[in-house]
């Protein structure tokens, strides 16, 4: 409808919120585990040395 008709009007009862396409598809799920990989994969390189017992490189 949406392609043929070139607007909304006509579908917008059935359409979702932001809110309920975003508990459909888990996106704040989602969000929180990018999060955690970010924070993991971004560690500068002498902290990583020293939460493994070590000493930073220089």
């Amino acid at each position: 409808m949406i392609l043929r008709d070139g607007c909304t009007h006509g579908v917008v009862e059935q359409m979702q919120t932001q809110a309920e396409l975003y508990a459909t598809i888990g996106l704040h799920a989602y969000e929180a585990l990018d999060r955690r990989s970010f924070r993991q994969s971004f560690q500068p390189a002498c902290h990583n040395a020293r939460a493994a017992g070590g000493s930073p490189s220089i």
